[in-house]
């Protein structure tokens, strides 16, 4: 059978800023100034979007003859009132108000208030930094902290006005009882939405147009394309954390844009390599520390797999500023190890620049999610990566796709489409699922729809009957833990947390019903915090938060019969400094018997499931995962510590394997005692036309390999490789740009 992989997903770069594909970019973060000698050492390593706090003019004058980029901070929220009243006094009324009319403190630091985006006040002051900076000698600007806090001031309160009569007919009050909670979180969504557009067109509108990118944007807003790059932050560093969504999440939002991701080494590990210094912006102590060369390398080897751009970071949170070279064999090393990488990924340009993804396997990302439930960042990944991950283990490799996809030719190439969970798809997102179906395509379908448009109530929700004939619906029933009765736990901003043991708790109300109880629960980096499911009083399941990813994630109950009046809850216990956090809990409806059942339609067929994909029984998840593998170029079965990630480059229809080993060991102070290549692995091509290979590295120079029977035998990957797979051996030595 042949698979193509997806050829419109990722969109070109813009006339305005040719430079800005993924494939070409080699970001680098330090936020300390930098002098001349440390942007030399930045150039000599191959970076060509140097990201900084500041730059002596020198320094600044030497990266932008060099051709780097230089991009330089902005934060889009914070007063430092202390400051910046008396300089700017329009600024006490361009501040976010609480509903009690107070200023809104933020991390916790009495010195911090945030600005409105609605405040032209505000606007002004931002845009005025970035002309400071522009003059600076920046081409880029980064925006940190870009939360989508509600504010009550009284523009916000007359806009919501006008924009609840405009989408629902009703004038409602911002933060008054009876006001549709999701109205109040599509508005504070909206207006940053708003809000950074302003920023870019203000960005763009001029004679030198300034690239700019923000800190953990809310995916909704990324996706309606009011940044130019996707800034992300993926805390725990591989290999401690594998969080291959924040990168492929930040190139479907953005539909191909450079998609840095800024990773840190987990608790743990700062405190057995670091030391403890004051956090300023936070007020408080914590444990910092930087990783090591092993580390470095892993990071750049994940950012070329996935097709985005992994930042090493120089100093941010750490012990030391590796370009002051304080440590010179350790930080010597490290430049060395990003070098040797920034020189692979610029040796294989061609096969890189230009790339789309290469499996036709897609998983949807909901972007309504954030908004819908108040998240106020970019953050909540763990769910997609727990799925990606899923199928990993399977041999199965997976793009994300987000909302548009589903109406814009985003899903052409694809072969299945994964939607799990939860999501909220519009009337026309689901005429285009019916049409992928329609058209061959294979719908793996173990979510729960919300069927409706996005100012409807959940209660007009259209039957997923009504587009895909046949599919019965899933009832879902989410509860904010922030409405659960508390015994011990107590409110944390939008969720819940307990520092010793706790029960979070409502009551069933409804007829007597097979459920699985699910929770939505944050894993710490440090600690093992457990969990218990309890239905009037009697523990039916149990979890632990053993990720240590620093991400939110999702467990669901085995089956259980409900009765009216039936009390669920969650009781969380914390362990090792970790807390018990909650954010929500639902009940979805479940099956007794089999979950699985498929349903042709036109030229494809649906696939339902009972509960999502990862909890679904050993024989119903052997069937999906027969049809998955089928639909990629390649599959097979290698090691739990192996990354396998698909591009596709079009112009010359290679597709590119990537192999990225995490088998790292080490002792009990965190130093690294052996890096283990991984075991040999067969690869299974599933695409006829996929007859030649070439294996390369930045380890060895590149060498053919033979495909027998459509089976292609891995050799041991030390840290990073990849099979560039096409028609024709020359078509594959063509694309080695290094003479």
């Amino acid at each position: 059978m042949a698979v193509t992989g997806a050829v419109a997903h990722w969109q070109p770069p813009t006339e305005m800023f040719p430079w800005g594909d993924p494939g070409s970019v080699r970001w680098l973060i330090n936020y300390r100034k930098m002098d001349e000698p440390q942007v030399q050492r930045l150039l000599e390593a191959g970076f060509t979007l140097i990201q900084g706090g500041s730059f002596t003019p020198e320094a600044m004058q030497l990266a932008t003859d060099a051709g780097a980029h230089r991009m330089m901070y902005i934060c889009s929220r914070t007063i430092y009132h202390e400051l910046l009243f008396p300089k700017h006094p329009e600024l006490r009324d361009a501040a976010i108000l609480t509903p009690q009319g107070e200023y809104k403190v933020i991390y916790n630091n009495p010195a911090r208030y945030a600005g409105c985006y609605n405040r032209p006040a505000w606007f002004e002051y931002i845009t005025g930094l970035m002309d400071e900076h522009q003059q600076r000698g920046v081409d880029c600007i980064f925006f940190d902290n870009p939360m989508t806090w509600p504010c009550y001031c009284p523009t916000c309160k007359a806009l919501f006005r006008e924009y609840s009569f405009k989408h629902t007919g009703t004038e409602y009050e911002l933060g008054a009882e009876g006001t549709p909670p999701e109205l109040e979180r599509w508005f504070t969504v909206d207006t940053a939405t708003d809000f950074f557009r302003k920023v870019q067109e203000y960005a763009h509108n001029r004679e030198k147009p300034l690239f700019i990118v923000a800190n953990n944007l809310t995916y909704w807003v990324i996706e309606q394309g009011v940044v130019d790059g996707v800034f992300t932050e993926a805390f725990a560093h591989p290999p401690f954390g594998k969080d291959i969504a924040a990168c492929k999440i930040g190139l479907a939002a953005s539909h191909g844009r450079p998609t840095g991701f800024l990773s840190y080494i987990p608790g743990p590990v700062r405190q057995a390599r670091g030391e403890q210094q004051y956090h300023a912006p936070g007020a408080s102590n914590m444990w910092v520390a930087l990783p090591v060369t092993e580390e470095y390398a892993l990071g750049c080897a994940t950012g070329i797999a996935l097709g985005g751009n992994y930042m090493p970071n120089m100093c941010l949170n750490g012990d030391r500023n590796i370009l002051e070279l304080t440590k010179p064999e350790q930080d010597q090393a490290i430049l060395d190890a990003c070098a040797t990488y920034a020189g692979f990924a610029r040796r294989w340009e061609a096969l890189s620049a230009g790339q789309q993804p290469g499996t036709g396997v897609a998983v949807l990302f909901d972007t309504t999610i954030g908004p819908r439930e108040g998240q106020i960042l970019g953050l909540d990944r763990g769910n997609i990566n727990d799925l990606l991950w899923t199928l990993q283990r399977q041999g199965i490799p997976a793009e994300v796709v987000v909302n548009s996809d589903l109406t814009a030719g985003g899903l052409d190439g694809f072969s299945a489409l994964i939607i799990d969970g939860q999501a909220m798809l519009s009337a026309a997102q689901m005429d285009g699922v019916r049409a992928f179906v329609d058209g061959g395509g294979t719908l793996v379908l173990s979510a729960a729809l919300s069927i409706r448009e996005r100012f409807e109530s959940p209660d007009a929700a259209r039957p997923v009957g009504d587009y895909l004939p046949g599919v019965a619906d899933v009832a879902q029933h989410e509860h904010s833990a922030l409405d659960l009765d508390m015994d011990g736990y107590e409110p944390d901003g939008g969720r819940i947390k307990v520092a010793t043991s706790g029960t979070a708790s409502f009551t069933y109300h409804g007829r007597d019903a097979l459920y699985t109880v699910g929770a939505t629960y944050f894993d710490e980096s440090d600690g093992r915090s457990t969990f218990e499911v309890l239905v009037d009083g009697a523990v039916i399941d149990t979890w632990k938060a053993t990720a240590d990813d620093d991400e939110w994630h999702e467990f669901a109950s085995r089956p259980v019969e409900l009765a009216d009046g039936a009390i669920v809850a969650i009781r969380g216990t914390a362990g090792g400094g970790e807390y018990a956090r909650l954010k929500s809990v639902r009940l979805r409806s479940a099956t007794a018997g089999p979950g699985a059942s498929a349903i042709e339609l036109g030229r494809g067929r649906v696939v339902c499931l009972s509960g999502r994909l990862q909890d679904a029984r050993d024989a119903e998840l052997d069937a999906v995962l027969e049809l998955l593998r089928g639909a990629n170029p390649v599959s097979g079965n290698w090691p739990d510590a192996v990354l396998v990630n698909v591009l596709r480059q079009p112009a010359s229809g290679v597709v590119t394997v990537h192999i990225v080993n995490h088998d790292i060991d080490y002792d009990d102070k965190y130093a690294v005692t052996a890096v283990n290549a991984s075991p040999e692995f067969e690869l299974t091509v599933n695409d006829s036309r996929l007859t030649a290979a070439r294996l390369i590295s930045p380890e060895f120079e590149p060498r053919d390999l033979p495909i027998q029977d459509g089976r292609l035998t891995v050799p041991p990957v030390r840290t990073y490789a990849a099979i560039l797979l096409g028609s024709d051996p020359a078509t594959l030595a063509a694309l080695d740009t290094q003479d």
